[in-house]
C-alpha cells in the first residue's frame, strides 16, 4: 500500500511540475510595455477596449498610405528586462481588417544577436492561437547568412521581442493584438501523449467580438515622421 501511495504522489508531483509557466500580457495603458520601433514603418498605436463586459484590453495599430513606409514592416517591440518568467514560446491572437494574405507576421528576438522567424500570412478577421516556438530551427540571423534554419540561442538572455507586420499593399487598415502569452515549456511526464505543432496558425475570422470604434480611448501615440 505504501508503494502505491508513493507512486501516486510521484505522478501527481510530476504532473504539477509539468505545468507550463505562462505570463499573459495585460496591456496596461498606464504602463505601456509595447511601442513602435522608430526604424519600422509608421503607424498609430493605442490600447482599446474590445470587450466591455470582461474589460478586455487589446493593442491596436492603425495605418494608411499617408504614413511613411520605410520598407521594414510595422515593428512592435517590448523590453524584456522585467518579464517575470523565462520563455521559449510566444502565443497570440491577431485581428486584421485587411483581405487574406495581404498582411504577414513574424517575430524577432534580440539576445546576443538578432533572430527573426519565418513570416506567416494572416487571414481577414481573427487569427487565433498563433504560436512561435523558439526552439525550432525556423529562425534566421547573421550567423546563418539570413537563412531560416536556426533555433534561438536560449542560453543567452533575451533582451527584447518584436512583432513584425509586413504589408504587400500600401493601403489603410487596422490590426489588433490580444492574448499575448510568454510560455516556458516543461518536460512531459512519462507516458504523456501531449504533442504540439510549432509555428502553427488557426484562422477563425470573427470569433472575438467584432472590434468597433469605441469612445473610450485609453492611449494614443503617433510615431514621429
Amino acid at each position: 500500500m505504501s508503494i502505491l501511495i508513493s507512486v501516486i504522489i510521484a505522478l501527481f508531483s510530476c504532473q504539477l511540475m509539468a505545468q507550463e509557466p505562462v505570463f499573459v500580457e495585460p496591456f496596461d495603458h498606464k504602463k505601456p510595455q509595447w511601442r513602435l520601433a522608430n526604424w519600422g514603418d509608421e503607424a498609430e498605436i493605442r490600447t482599446v477596449l474590445i470587450d466591455k463586459a470582461e474589460e478586455n484590453l487589446a493593442l491596436e495599430l492603425q495605418f494608411n498610405p499617408n504614413h511613411k513606409d520605410r520598407g521594414k514592416g510595422m515593428v512592435l517591440e517590448r523590453d524584456l528586462s522585467a518579464l517575470p518568467i523565462a520563455f521559449d514560446r510566444i502565443k497570440l491572437d491577431v485581428w486584421s481588417d485587411l483581405p487574406d494574405k495581404t498582411l504577414s507576421l513574424a517575430i524577432a528576438v534580440d539576445t546576443d544577436q538578432y533572430y527573426e522567424s519565418q513570416s506567416m500570412f494572416l487571414a481577414n478577421g481573427w487569427n487565433k492561437g498563433i504560436s512561435f516556438n523558439l526552439r525550432q530551427p525556423t529562425f534566421k540571423s547573421a550567423s546563418t547568412q539570413w537563412r531560416n534554419n536556426s533555433a534561438v540561442r536560449l542560453d543567452q538572455v533575451a533582451k527584447k521581442v518584436m512583432l513584425l507586420f509586413y504589408k504587400n499593399q500600401n493601403k489603410e487598415g487596422r490590426i489588433q493584438i490580444d492574448n499575448v502569452e510568454f510560455q516556458q515549456s516543461k518536460k512531459p511526464c512519462p507516458d504523456s501523449q501531449k504533442t504540439e505543432s510549432s509555428n502553427s496558425i488557426k484562422a477563425t475570422p470573427r470569433n472575438h467580438p467584432i472590434p468597433q470604434e469605441l469612445p473610450l480611448e485609453l492611449f494614443l501615440r503617433r510615431t514621429s515622421p
